[in-house]
């Protein structure tokens, strides 16, 4: 209730002229309600929509969301679609979800979405799956809102078990270690992010333990990349023991 209240505060102290561009009452309960339907025929619109509203006002479309009635199922709509071959969407997708993730309640419908029962029982493996194909592509600022995601995601303990969780963590982990050096600042910062974070969750055999074997194990290769990373999982491991 603090955070809503904070968020309340936000919304109704922003500037007349901000105000005057907020989409209508109507607009929102209607592209909200197609989100929570999944109407994939209106995607690219509310889409289109949500990333502006986003973009221009981000604590009035988060609050806007919550208080939606049908919040949780706008938000598993959004990551349904993920599921489509669309690359445009799907950027869009983890645009908005990056933003809202932020923001605790909104992340834990994120990670309550059902689990998608054809895929051996992982808890949302369409989504993860996403944000790692993202990683891959060549255009950095994919890549930053991509770790940024996965980042704000390990910002809670049960976001950083979601993760580690995931069949394609270990796929993941030389990814986000080469990220770590790479030249974009903000993606390599992201990357480091959830390196850092995964380390931090409270099941060691999960978190830090596994990683440090990861990154030593590509070390010994002569990764000199993965050496880093395993430096910074080292010097991590050492600063949690002080």
């Amino acid at each position: 209730r603090k955070i809503s209240l904070q968020l309340e505060a936000v919304v109704s102290t922003q500037s007349t002229g901000n105000m005057a561009n907020s989409p209508s009452e109507d607009i929102v309960e209607k592209y909200f309600t197609y989100l929570a339907g999944r109407d994939v025929y209106r995607a690219p619109t509310v889409l289109s929509w949500l990333t502006d509203f986003i973009d221009t006002q981000p604590e009035a479309a988060v609050y806007k969301l919550l208080q939606h009635q049908k919040a949780p199922e706008a938000i598993a709509g959004l990551v349904d679609l993920l599921e489509f071959d669309d690359k445009r969407l799907t950027e869009s997708v983890v645009h908005i979800l990056g933003t809202i993730v932020e923001q605790a309640r909104c992340r834990d419908y994120v990670l309550a979405v059902p689990r998608n029962t054809a895929t051996s029982g992982q808890s949302n493996p369409t989504l993860f799956t996403a944000l790692l194909n993202m990683l891959l592509s060549s255009e950095k600022n994919v890549v930053m809102n991509a770790a940024g995601t996965i980042a704000n995601i390990a910002e809670s303990n049960d976001g950083r078990l979601w993760i580690l969780q995931q069949a394609a963590f270990e796929d993941a982990l030389p990814i986000l270690g080469v990220l770590t050096v790479d030249p974009h600042q903000w993606a390599a910062s992201n990357s480091a992010l959830v390196i850092a974070r995964s380390i931090i969750v409270h099941d060691p055999e999960n978190g830090a333990d596994r990683l440090h074997r990861h990154f030593y194990r590509s070390w010994e290769h002569r990764s000199e990349l993965s050496f880093l990373a395993y430096f910074m999982v080292n010097l991590l491991l050492k600063a949690r023991q002080c």
